[in-house]
């Protein structure tokens, strides 16, 4: 009986483990969706890439809604801010 006791409460710790591991990965990734790069971005907006290009060189986005993501190389690599790009780009 004893040995039953212990093997349901192991059998509980164990599950309740892995429900916060499971949360916890949840959250690692909604934290990484909110950041999208230019093909998501491009279908999230319903625009080319051209378009997504000239609306951030002509300031459409502002800097806490697009980040380079590979500063310091040659050519520049952008994430943008789900919702903050959403809202700016259908502002304008």
């Amino acid at each position: 009986m004893r040995d039953d006791s212990i093997h349901r409460r192991l059998d509980h710790i164990e599950t309740v483990l892995q429900q916060v591991l499971t949360a916890q990965q949840d959250l690692g990734r909604e934290q990484a969706s909110e950041w999208m790069d230019s093909s998501e971005a491009c279908k999230t907006l319903s625009c080319s890439e051209s378009q997504l290009r000239r609306a951030r060189n002509k300031g459409v986005f502002s800097s806490d809604a697009v980040v380079n993501i590979a500063m310091g190389t040659s050519r520049p690599t952008y994430r943008f801010h789900r919702t903050r790009a959403t809202k700016q780009y259908f502002k304008r």
